[in-house]
């Protein structure tokens, strides 16, 4: 019995001395940013409101940052894993982005994450390799021939995509959901220049391997991102061992998206 008390007192300490630990941790931190950590709890971080908020995760993002006086805002995993950093001040992205973008290397969670979808393209690569692959890059993207194909293309899909689509709802009055409508757009826009190939997934007389591959570079790049929000674990790699679950389909979706653009 007395053995079973000190036990009891012993967990008790334990998780007390825990609490404490991760509480200062997250106030020496917070000395250290001025960004605004919103709703924080000192052993589930923001995990509470990353599940609240999950069907409207950006507009939720976008609100924080709106009300964060510094214009950044910083999100913690359980236990003090996953943190990030968002921002909207300009001068802070222009330094992320161009001036000292270097500096900010990815690091091999999000590689991991996002391998299967980007493998280690431009997206993903760090250090040499990623200035190597941004000086390849840079040249076909500073073309004035590709900067007009693309003003062509977004022409052609504007044109023949989306202003009829949107006029063909509007004549009898009826509702379209407008993002959906601009996600295919910019797929079909995106897709015409990267692969050469004038997908239409916007008209009803689509190409069902358009619709295919929208769908499985929608799911494929869920998935992706949602690993990337949150650190890996024993399931995450069981799963992908067994090719069972979001494992399986993400593998089904980039299979779909190769198959396309070879």
């Amino acid at each position: 019995m007395v053995t079973a008390h000190l036990a009891y007192v012993l967990l008790f300490l334990v998780t007390a001395g825990l609490l404490f630990c991760l509480r200062r941790r997250g106030a020496a931190q917070a000395k250290l940013t001025t960004a605004h950590c919103p709703h924080p709890n000192p052993v589930l971080g923001n995990t509470v409101e990353f599940i609240r908020n999950r069907r409207r995760f950006f507009d939720w993002y976008t609100d924080q940052l709106r009300a964060s006086p510094s214009g950044a805002i910083e999100a913690w995993g359980p236990l003090g894993a996953g943190h990030a950093v968002t921002t909207a001040c300009p001068a802070a992205v222009d330094h992320l982005l161009r001036a000292n973008f270097g500096n900010y290397v990815r690091g091999p969670s999000f590689r991991a994450a996002m391998s299967d979808l980007i493998g280690d393209g431009l997206f993903a690569a760090d250090g040499r390799l990623w200035s190597l692959q941004r000086k390849v890059a840079s040249y076909a993207f500073s073309s004035r021939s590709l900067r007009r194909f693309s003003d062509d293309v977004l022409a052609v899909h504007l044109r023949r995509r989306l202003l009829p689509f949107l006029d063909a709802a509007a004549a009898p009055g009826e509702a379209v959901d407008l993002q959906d409508a601009l996600r295919r757009f910019a797929f079909d826009s995106i897709c015409h220049v990267a692969l050469g190939v004038e997908s239409s997934t916007l008209v009803e007389t689509a190409d069902p391997r358009h619709e295919a591959l929208f769908a499985a570079f929608d799911a494929a790049v869920k998935i992706s991102f949602r690993r990337a929000l949150t650190p890996p674990t024993f399931v995450r790699k069981l799963t992908r061992l067994l090719n069972v679950g979001t494992s399986r389909r993400l593998r089904e979706a980039v299979d779909i998206i190769d198959d396309y653009a070879m």
